[in-house]
């Protein structure tokens, strides 16, 4: 029997399973009968058809098939993909894929509305899945606008806003994921917005609680690369971006952190670390709640307010154009977080401030300064909005009479 108790957020799952040869079909056997899948459940406790999607996809990908599958989620309908490419191709507008853990190919480009969800990245919080790992470039284009994206892995490669024509995308979230980026494109970055001079607008893009890191591989020239931004500040808007809550890594040889971005633009509670500067060519940004250390003040940057940051160095010295209020200056680095030993990251960092930081209570709102405090206070674990599979219990024998247990444990999950 399959019981699922959202209210406690402990859904326990415990069944037995047949594989049979010679296309390793899966059965689901209830009280060691063959009996439709069922779920029974708490009274007044719903089971959305989001939750029997990810359940199914999930199980199936890691216990059943040789391949993986990919599960796209429209409305009460469920379709299963064992490409990536295939899955978004054939997914409509407002469809959501679910990414169960593995590494997918993808080579598509984004055209439409559609939202992406993978398992996460977290090693800690994924030892039961595996994380979700894309190999190839998420390139959005004219069309998905409010797409949204969570809980990915991208090592090698990047998000990235336009190609080569004229773009204008809106609505866009990106959470929860982590970017690896070994740069090689001057002024790209990990999460790039292109326009070759064609005036591009991005606008109302949400970029929140992710890991990025900008890397020069192997001696590779990334002087002008940055973390989050554009690669032709002059010549586009980007404008009501919200980048919070964000751990940036960017290493000495590259440009900034956050560059190219202007017009009511809030960069808030995020950890920068690294880099020639923190920011570069930021117009009219509101800058608040941020913890920086960085190698050198910000370059070009103009009409920008400046609030309860905390920094390595005298933020001051980024320009009198802008307004500084409560800055937090020439801090050692070693007084800020319980366990961050050096200015890169690590899952075991932990990056809650000392209790004698100066950055507690400091923020704007009362809150902390960095990644926990704010309106996007950091999620341990990084895991997704939907239900989590935190364990799983798999025999590795048959029993007597063909069958496989098998025991998972699911966890609803608040936000």
């Amino acid at each position: 029997m399959v019981f699922l108790n959202l209210k406690d957020a402990k859904p326990f799952m415990m069944g037995v399973m047949q594989k049979r040869n010679p296309r390793q079909r899966c059965y689901f056997l209830i009280h060691k009968k063959y009996k439709p899948f069922k779920i029974k459940f708490m009274r007044k406790i719903k089971l959305s058809s989001i939750l029997f999607t990810f359940f199914i996809s999930a199980f199936i990908s890691h216990n059943c098939v040789a391949q993986t599958l990919i599960a796209v989620q429209n409305e009460s309908t469920q379709k299963f993909y064992t490409s990536l490419d295939t899955a978004i191709t054939y997914a409509q507008e407002g469809d959501t894929v679910y990414i169960p853990g593995g590494s997918f190919t993808l080579s598509t480009s984004i055209d439409k509305s559609i939202h992406i969800i993978g398992v996460g990245h977290n090693p800690n919080s994924t030892s039961a899945t595996g994380f979700s790992q894309i190999l190839g470039d998420i390139i959005l284009l004219n069309g998905s606008d409010n797409s949204s994206f969570e809980g990915l892995y991208l090592n090698g490669y990047r998000f990235s806003f336009g190609l080569n024509s004229l773009q204008d995308i809106s609505g866009v979230i990106i959470r929860r994921c982590h970017i690896f980026y070994p740069a090689s494109i001057p002024y790209s970055g990990a999460i790039s917005f292109f326009d070759l001079g064609s005036q591009a607008h991005y606008q109302n893009i949400l970029i929140t609680e992710n890991v990025i890191i900008l890397s020069d591989g192997n001696g590779g020239n990334i002087a002008n690369n940055i973390g989050i931004g554009g690669l032709c500040a002059n010549c586009m808007v980007i404008q009501n971006i919200i980048i919070s809550n964000n751990i940036i890594i960017i290493p000495n040889s590259a440009f900034s952190g956050i560059s190219g971005i202007s017009l009511n633009c809030d960069i808030k509670n995020n950890i920068i670390l690294g880099g020639q500067y923190p920011f570069a060519s930021l117009n009219a940004c509101n800058v608040d709640n941020n913890i920086i250390f960085s190698n050198a003040p910000s370059s070009n940057i103009i009409n920008c307010v400046f609030k309860n940051n905390l920094a390595g160095d005298t933020l001051e010295n980024i320009g009198s154009s802008n307004t500084f209020i409560n800055s937090i200056g020439n801090v050692l680095f070693n007084t800020v977080f319980i366990n961050v030993p050096a200015q890169t990251f690590n899952y075991s960092y932990n990056f809650h401030l000392q209790s004698t930081s100066m950055g507690k209570n400091a923020g704007t709102d009362g809150s902390d300064v960095g990644i926990y405090g704010g309106a996007f206070p950091w999620k341990e674990g990084s895991i997704p909005f939907n239900p989590h599979i935190s364990s799983k219990i798999i025999d590795t024998q048959n029993d007597a009479n063909g069958n496989i247990r098998v025991r998972i444990k699911v966890k609803a999950q608040s936000n």
